[in-house]
């Protein structure tokens, strides 16, 4: 928009610098007929730009989040072309009210560049904010993909350190679950062991009888004694 909107302010300054040597120029003078025929072709391009620009503000006003601006911004925009339609206007009508019809023929007038025939700066320009919103579209999706793949990478790093992790402990069972079984064994062999003595013992106590008994309770308590002694000393 700024770019065409550049190129029509030019255009409008030299028409109102070429409208106001018109005006000083005395009536049928041959360079005012000419000067008035080139203001006309200058109008009517002006007009014709400040057409297609009306038409992309249009188009730009029913997208307002693709070309990034607001309403307020639109208003401003609108306001310019007609500012700028009105100041042309009032030229064209002094112009045609000083000359008659009949001194420019409507063949011999410079015509207004077709929308067909040549590419205007505002259809390049369009043309450009195109290519850069799709441009700027595929690049976020390209940063996208870039970051979605990167947290994928992560992620599978994590399972497959949660894995280790769980295999690790699957391990670390198996060896536990193999100790507990090895302590079992060992215990059943400590109670075999202490209910065979047990029996030995009950036998030697049924053979000695009470007065065995009775040496035997002597025999133990002091080894406790002895026991304790040694234990505190």
């Amino acid at each position: 928009f700024y770019l065409v909107r550049e190129e029509i302010q030019d255009s409008v300054l030299e028409t109102q610098t070429s409208f106001a040597k018109w005006e000083r120029l005395p009536d049928g003078n041959s360079e005012k007929i000419q000067l008035s025929r080139e203001l006309h072709a200058s109008c009517d391009s002006i007009n014709w730009q400040l057409d297609e620009l009306s038409q992309a503000i249009d188009m730009a006003s029913g997208n307002y989040g693709r070309f990034g601006i607001d309403e307020e911004e639109l208003q401003g925009r609108r306001r310019w072309t007609a500012q700028c339609r009105s100041q042309i206007s009032i030229i064209q009508e002094k112009v045609q009210k000083a000359v008659a019809p009949t001194l420019i023929p409507a063949e011999r007038l410079p015509t207004a560049p077709h929308p067909k025939a040549t590419q205007s700066k505002l259809q390049r320009a369009v043309e450009s904010d195109n290519q850069n919103f799709i441009q700027n579209e595929h690049h976020e999706q390209e940063m996208l993909m870039r970051t979605q793949d990167q947290q994928l990478d992560d992620l599978s790093a994590t399972v497959n350190r949660l894995g280790a992790v769980s295999l690790s402990i699957g391990q670390e069972l198996d060896s536990h679950g193999n100790l507990l079984e090895e302590l079992d064994e060992d215990m059943d062999g400590v109670r075999a062991r202490l209910g065979a003595l047990q029996k030995k013992m009950a036998i030697v106590i049924k053979k000695s009888g009470i007065k065995g008994q009775i040496i035997l309770i002597i025999f133990l308590i002091l080894l406790l004694v002895i026991l304790v002694m040694i234990a505190f000393s």
